[in-house]
């Protein structure tokens, strides 16, 4: 049987098959960063449509695991972006900026549930980690398809 979402450390790859919502990361497919960025950005958007953030107060703890893989995933690639290097150019760019974005949709969700400490902590981070990534990215008049390399050399 498969496990319940809960017990996965990321958002899940899909929910499963009505009417059973265990979750699935298996098959290859996971994708943690990306998916749980997209959790993220859900929910917020899910709040503002509700102007309210009363919505994820049962799942909180959840969101907060997530946002803790995006706080790591971005942490490790500001000091190296070696982790990365092996993935195809486009999920490089494509989870750096779901985990940005995450990191803010959560700060953002903070404070609309009135932790304006923490909110601020997740918009700063995520506006430094957005600053770093466009700064490695620079390859003047554009960005760099990979982040290792030129984009005359890819």
């Amino acid at each position: 049987m498969p496990r319940h979402p809960l017990e996965i450390p990321n958002a899940p790859h899909d929910l499963g098959t009505y009417p059973f919502a265990y979750g699935r990361d298996n098959g290859g497919e996971a994708m943690p960063v990306e998916e749980s960025g997209n959790m993220l950005i859900l929910c917020d958007a899910i709040a503002h449509a509700d102007g309210n953030a009363d919505f994820v107060a049962p799942w909180w703890p959840q969101l907060t695991q997530w946002r803790s893989i995006l706080k790591n995933t971005a942490s490790i690639q500001k000091t190296s972006f070696a982790p990365m290097i092996s993935w195809p150019s486009r999920a490089q760019r494509q989870s750096l900026v779901k985990a940005i974005l995450g990191l803010a949709t959560y700060g953002d969700l903070c404070r609309m549930r009135g932790d304006n400490e923490t909110a601020k902590k997740y918009f700063d981070l995520a506006k430094a980690d957005a600053e770093h990534w466009m700064k490695v990215a620079d390859d003047g008049d554009h960005y760099r398809l990979a982040f290792d390399k030129p984009a005359h050399g890819v």
